[in-house]
């Protein structure tokens, strides 16, 4: 029986066409799944996360002063993703050489009700792996673009 993971990521793969990102120095090479385009793509696979976000979480919820849900903890801590903007809700990325770091850089977002540009956004398409900006924790209202 497939995870939902699996199923969350076939359904986004035939929603969208197959799985890529822009290509970056960041871009974790374990988590390639072919070569990088003329135009600076490259297609992904999905990776079991083996190690524990817990400590990603506690640090989360004490800069944010409220836990996630364990449903999207579970979800996210499940696998390690580059990208997860299925367009209605924009998931950050956990990807496998910065296990957890999307998630705290995009702070509070998650959270609060922005009407702006929502409570989950982030651009998987910016500079580095997952939108992960080469500052520390950033507790910040809205989007992640760059």
């Amino acid at each position: 029986m497939a995870s939902l993971d699996d199923e969350f990521f076939a359904a986004f793969e035939a929603a969208s066409g197959p799985l890529k990102t822009v290509h970056t120095a960041a871009t974790p090479q374990d988590m390639l799944a072919g070569p990088v385009d003329a135009d600076g793509w490259v297609e992904w696979r999905m990776r079991p996360c083996p190690i524990s976000l817990d400590d990603v979480f506690a640090t989360y919820a004490q800069a944010a002063g409220k836990s996630l849900p364990s449903s999207f903890r579970r979800w996210y801590a499940g696998t390690f993703t580059l990208d997860g903007d299925c367009g209605l809700l924009r998931l950050p990325a956990n990807p496998s050489n910065a296990p957890g770091k999307p998630l705290l850089k995009r702070g509070s977002g998650l959270l609060i009700d922005n009407r702006q540009s929502g409570p989950a956004t982030a651009d998987g398409r910016s500079t580095d792996a997952g939108g992960l900006a080469a500052s520390s924790l950033a507790l910040t209202k809205g989007s992640g673009r760059k």
